[in-house]
């Protein structure tokens, strides 16, 4: 365990190794470094900030952290499990096993690029970029994903092995490209929603006559209704077959030229 801080904003390390094969390794201070090095399968306890330029995975490693990582994360294994109560990714994520939002509210400011993500149940992550990961909750009906960037695509399927508690689009247009399963799904007005999957999802607008929901799959089921606490502003079927399993209420609905939709 390292007590103190490793480093300063004016004189930082060139690199951080830990990690190491059966160790556990405790930083309880700030750590300024250029590059972190995971280096085996060990642990890496984070009871403080990184600031760096890159936190590398060498290995299947585990970082628990339980406040702000200031570094693009790297490597091809390796887990991050945030535990934190507010937390700050600044970099992107990828290419690593797990990202795992155990506690609290996580901010990811860049591109997420993981096997699995997972939000445990009252845990939130906030996205800002791109997501190229399967994003579960911890548990049936669990976690929240906010989409609060301008243009994100989330190649992936959302909920699809353990359902999420709510995914929001707060901002801009995010494309999904998979399967989308969670108890609540809202848009926020000015917001737009481009499915090219299937929809196991409450969807709303957060105001009356707020939020777009696209359809742009070729064969695709909404199993719940659409607007039903807060009517959408539009729905609309772009392309292929939507079969819609319940009641839809927006105050436009469009199906464009070659479209259909089943009720």
């Amino acid at each position: 365990t390292i007590f103190g801080t490793i480093g300063n904003s004016a004189n930082s390390l060139s690199s951080v190794n830990a990690g190491a094969t059966g160790t556990i390794s405790t930083f309880n201070g700030d750590i300024y470094s250029k590059d972190t090095n995971i280096v085996g399968d060990g642990t890496v306890n984070l009871n403080q900030d990184l600031i760096g330029t890159n936190l590398t995975f060498n290995a299947n490693g585990i970082v628990n952290s339980i406040a702000d990582i200031s570094a693009t994360v790297v490597g091809t294994a390796g887990t991050i499990n945030m535990n934190g109560t507010t937390q700050n990714i600044t970099g992107n994520v990828g290419t690593i096993n797990n990202l795992n939002i155990v506690n609290g509210t996580t901010t990811l400011n860049g591109n997420l690029n993981a096997l699995n993500t997972n939000i445990s149940s009252n845990a939130t992550l906030n996205s800002l970029g791109n997501i190229t990961s399967n994003v579960n909750g911890t548990t049936a009906n669990s976690g929240t994903l906010n989409m609060n960037g301008s243009s994100q695509t989330i190649t992936g399927n959302v909920g699809n092995i353990k359902s999420l508690q709510n995914f929001n689009v707060t901002n801009g247009t995010t494309i999904l490209n998979g399967n989308l399963n969670a108890v609540n799904t809202n848009i926020s007005n000015g917001a737009t929603l481009n499915s090219v999957g299937n929809i196991t999802s409450t969807v709303n607008g957060t105001a009356a006559n707020s939020g777009n929901l696209l359809m742009s799959g070729a064969i695709q089921t909404i199993s719940n209704s659409i607007g039903n606490i807060y009517s959408l502003n539009n729905f609309t079927v772009k392309t292929g077959v939507t079969t819609a399993n319940a009641d839809i209420k927006a105050l436009s609905t469009n199906i464009e030229n070659g479209a259909t939709l089943n009720l």
